[in-house]
């Protein structure tokens, strides 16, 4: 276990999506044992049974799911294009909301420093 808890994150995997319906190409960001599943959570992978989850990155979205689902074939150019595209949706998204975030800061340090000045200056 401890092994792959070292190796697996910061790989891409295929791996199928939760609809099950097609493939998808994730970064492998975690790796645990599912202990709170109990025996519903153990799964068999290859010979072996284990309970082991990955929690995966796609773009802005991150869930845990079971290894069995990852493909052992070579990802698509099309799923290789659409995880680019999801990251790079993500990465936009979020320098957005940074941007947001400081216009927010800029506006209400603009107010207490009037609030400490006793208001809106008047000029005449």
């Amino acid at each position: 276990m401890k092994f792959l808890e070292e190796a697996l994150p910061g790989c891409f995997v295929r791996i199928m999506s939760p609809a099950g319906n097609k493939y998808r190409l994730v970064e492998i960001i975690d790796v645990k044992i599912d202990f709170e599943a109990g025996a519903k959570g153990v799964y068999t992978l290859g010979k072996n049974k284990t309970s082991l989850l990955a929690k995966i990155k796609y773009g802005d979205i991150e869930e845990w799911q079971k290894l069995k689902w990852v493909s052992n074939s070579e990802p698509t150019n099309d799923e290789f294009r659409r995880m680019q595209q999801a990251f790079r949706l993500a990465k936009d998204k979020n320098e957005k909301s940074h941007l947001r975030m400081d216009k927010i800061k800029i506006k209400e340090a603009y107010l207490q420093k009037i609030k400490k000045q006793g208001g809106v200056p008047k000029y005449d």
